[in-house]
């Protein structure tokens, strides 16, 4: 690889401020985009947003119910802008975000316009090392083209996609493809059919139970999931004794 070609890929620490608004899914359209819109007003009127921007340090990626916005100075940056977002929505009360904070080795690349961009549609094949990480392969999914990167760490976010395909209809789920619990299928075939309400962590089935991201309406974090796991055991527990 030329000298002047191996810029193209960097590693640096990024600090990222992730918001989604809650409850997207059960908004029409037109209120999807006005919440959108109203988001980012607010985000852009963060004096946190407007230094980072200024500098040229920022990166701003919609995600469909929100956003990340990565910072590269320091990780007081995004817990800044947080905080500022935080104290405007207090304004707005129908507007109501989940946000949460990851620092972590990202890379970019630069590509014919000399403009630095995230690597959209490429996920990791194989990782390589001997003690620790030195290297990722890397596929586009839309052309299947393989590459190498050197890098020392990964980190992964998961639980965007639900891969809930493989249910029967009777448990139903958002339009993402998110599994329905508690108050949201009391209408739901079987629970008209019963004397009891669904339990806040159960589905559309009684006695179905669903937990951590692959739940509608969750906050798509570990400690979250691994609550929400608690949870749905003592009522599975409930469930039982009253069934017994």
């Amino acid at each position: 690889m030329a000298a002047d070609i191996k810029k193209e890929i960097e590693l640096e620490i990024a600090h990222v401020l992730f918001l989604d608004i809650v409850g997207y899914s059960k908004l029409s359209v037109n209120e999807q985009h006005v919440r959108v819109d109203e988001l980012n007003q607010i985000v852009r009127a963060s004096e946190q947003f407007q230094k980072a921007e200024a500098a040229n340090r920022i990166l701003k990626i919609p995600t469909g119910d929100g956003m990340a916005l990565v910072f590269y100075k320091s990780p007081e940056e995004p817990a800044q802008c947080a905080f500022e977002i935080s104290r405007a929505l207090k304004d707005n009360q129908r507007l109501q975000i989940r946000m949460g904070i990851h620092s972590g080795p990202i890379s970019g690349v630069v590509d014919v316009n000399e403009r630095t961009n995230v690597l959209y549609q490429t996920e990791i094949r194989e990782m390589f090392g001997g003690k620790k990480l030195e290297e990722i392969e890397l596929e586009n999914t839309q052309n299947g083209k393989r590459r190498h990167l050197r890098t020392p760490a990964v980190f992964s976010m998961i639980g965007a996609r639900p891969f809930t395909d493989w249910l029967p209809p009777e448990i139903e789920r958002d339009d993402k493809g998110f599994i329905k619990t508690g108050t949201s299928v009391a209408a739901a075939p079987a629970w008209q059919a019963s004397k009891h309400q669904p339990g806040r962590l159960e589905t559309s089935l009684p006695g179905i139970f669903a937990a951590g991201d692959v739940r509608s309406g969750s906050v798509k974090r570990c400690a979250a999931a691994v609550g929400e796991g608690g949870m749905a055991v003592a009522d599975v527990q409930i469930r039982l004794a009253s069934s017994s």
